[in-house]
């Protein structure tokens, strides 16, 4: 019998909510690359990581590997996510939205006790809106 793989959906609300209150800016959502927003954001983002118990890996420029381990590590990973920088006063989905369906996904594989074929990665990417 296959496992009831429903995303956790309440999660996402959850940590748009919270990325919300935390990078408004009093008109909008302003999360610049490598400033302040984006610093909480990526640190809300591992902390529910972390209690997901994820695999947690950054590399040379700050982009944020989260993985739930497959069963044949050596096969080709699938990468779900996006950025969580914004555009100065922007909205609270462009990236975070890629990001937060791909931690929604693992994390209801997590509570269906399903281990993946392959690794999973929930990649949010550093600097994507750096030009703004």
């Amino acid at each position: 019998m296959r496992a009831n793989l429903t995303p956790d959906v309440e999660l996402a609300a959850r940590l748009f909510d919270a990325l919300r209150a935390k990078t408004f800016d009093g008109v909008g959502i302003t999360r610049e690359a490598y400033g302040t927003g984006e610093q909480v954001a990526h640190a809300l983002v591992r902390s529910e990581a972390e209690a997901l118990g994820l695999e947690i890996a950054n590399d040379a420029a700050g982009n944020l590997y989260m993985t739930l381990p497959g069963t044949d590590r050596a096969a080709k990973r699938i990468v779900l996510g996006s950025h969580l920088d914004s555009v100065v006063q922007g909205g609270n989905y462009d990236g975070a939205a890629g990001v937060l369906a791909g931690m929604a996904t693992v994390a209801g594989m997590r509570s269906a006790g399903f281990q993946p074929l392959r690794d999973i990665t929930v990649l949010a990417i550093r600097a994507e809106e750096a030009g703004a």
